[in-house]
């Protein structure tokens, strides 16, 4: 079974969403590489719409998705997300399976003397799926610390990262373990937002 399904496109709302409460335009590139694991996230906001997908491969088959999501401001605390999404699986022995859903989740980012604070927690009733998200930035050494958890009808992960913005440029170098998969990985991001 992928232990990274639903942890992709988790992490695609997490990240592409850091505006809240306020909406704002941006686009988010993310891929992760571990030993038997290779995943790809992007999406791009542009006001209260956000249009993305994700792919993973992993040793057994492929999965992913595109999600289409609305966000509105809840008075001026969260920003609420919902919106339809179309998932797919295909196994190496056995045909693509597609399953057509709705997701919903609430975010919030919170800027503070050292960087930001951000918080995420979705559920998707495709694969009766949920993920929580919790991002520490540090702004002045760019570094961030993320610990993330997800599981669905299929699997269950926790994740461990920690990531390293290179000054002045939208792009971060990512490190980490999955502690149900017992792997570690290593990424990159783009991030505007």
């Amino acid at each position: 079974m992928p232990t990274t399904r639903f942890t992709a496109s988790g992490v695609f709302f997490s990240l592409a969403m850091l505006a809240s409460p306020a909406l704002a335009d941006g686009e988010f590139v993310q891929s992760d590489i571990a030993k038997d694991t290779r995943s790809f996230v992007g999406a791009v906001s542009r006001d209260a719409w956000s249009f993305g997908g994700n792919a993973t491969r992993y040793d057994g088959g492929r999965s992913g998705g595109v999600q289409v999501t609305y966000g509105v401001p809840l008075a001026g605390i969260v920003t609420a997300h919902v919106g339809p999404t179309i998932g797919f699986e295909n196994p190496d022995d056995d045909d693509t399976e597609y399953d057509i859903g709705a997701l919903a989740s609430l975010d919030r980012y919170v800027t503070t003397g050292f960087g930001g604070v951000y918080g995420l927690a979705q559920v998707s009733t495709i694969y009766d799926a949920w993920f929580v998200l919790g991002q520490i930035s540090f702004a002045d050494s760019g570094f961030g610390i993320e610990l993330s958890s997800g599981g669905s009808e299929s699997y269950s992960e926790t994740t461990i990262a920690l990531q390293k913005r290179f000054t002045g440029t939208p792009v971060s170098l990512r490190t980490g373990y999955k502690t149900d998969a017992k792997e570690y990985f290593i990424g990159f991001s783009f991030n505007t937002f």
